[in-house]
C-alpha cells in the first residue's frame, strides 16, 4: 500500500500492518504545514551519538514560537512538566550545534 506524507509530500510503499486508522473527525480540520526550525540550532553535532529513543522521556512536548523570519517559524521545544528547553539540552549534550548566526536554519544551507 502507498501512503502520502503530508510533511514533505512524498509517497512511500508501506506494509499494511504499519498503517493505523485515525479519528474520522480529523477530516474536518485543514492540513496546516509551517516551515519551522529549531531556534538557535545550526545542525547536528558531528560527534553526535543520536539515539531514536532520546526524546521518548520528554513526550509529549510543548512547542513555543520564538520568532518568525525568512518565511519560517523558529521554535523551541520544552518538557511539559519542568519547562526545560529540550533544544538547549540537546545542545549541552552535544547532539545539536548551536547556531553562530541569528535567524538561520540548517535547512537554509
Amino acid at each position: 500500500m502507498f501512503v502520502e506524507y503530508i510533511d514533505y509530500g512524498n509517497t512511500d510503499k508501506v506494509s499494511r500492518k504499519d498503517v493505523m486508522a485515525f479519528d474520522p473527525s480529523l477530516k474536518e480540520f485543514p492540513i496546516i504545514l509551517v516551515k519551522s526550525c529549531l531556534n538557535g540550532v545550526e545542525g547536528v553535532h558531528p560527534n553526535s551519538k543520536w539515539d531514536e529513543n532520546y526524546l521518548l522521556p520528554f513526550t509529549p512536548l510543548n512547542i513555543k514560537v520564538m520568532g518568525v523570519a525568512k518565511e519560517r517559524v523558529y521554535i523551541d521545544v520544552f518538557h511539559p512538566e519542568n519547562g526545560q528547553s529540550i533544544v538547549q539540552k540537546l545542545i549541552n549534550d552535544m547532539v545539536l550545534l548551536r547556531s553562530s548566526k541569528a535567524g538561520t536554519c540548517p535547512c537554509d544551507t
